[in-house]
């Protein structure tokens, strides 16, 4: 659900919007982390968020990530929602 995909289907999302988008989401789940554990999966592609005009909206959208206390990244074969 959270890929940068969008931004290459037919309707075409802006950088924008998909930015609003993955804030929107990462808000909802980190509301949701007060109760029970929670992750976040995005699915990037070079062909979409890669370009110049949307790495910028990446960019932004890690900063407001990492801004949040209690967040914790890892890699794929990293995770342990237990943890």
């Amino acid at each position: 659900d959270l890929s940068d995909r969008c931004m290459g289907d037919p309707r075409r999302w802006t950088p924008d919007e998909w930015l609003q988008y993955l804030m929107d989401a990462f808000d909802q789940l980190d509301d949701e982390a007060q109760h029970s554990a929670r992750s976040l999966a995005l699915l990037l592609h070079p062909e979409f968020s890669g370009r110049a005009g949307s790495i910028a909206a990446f960019r932004q959208f890690l900063r407001y990530v990492a801004e949040r206390d209690g967040v914790r990244w890892v890699a794929p074969d990293q995770a342990d929602m237990e943890g």
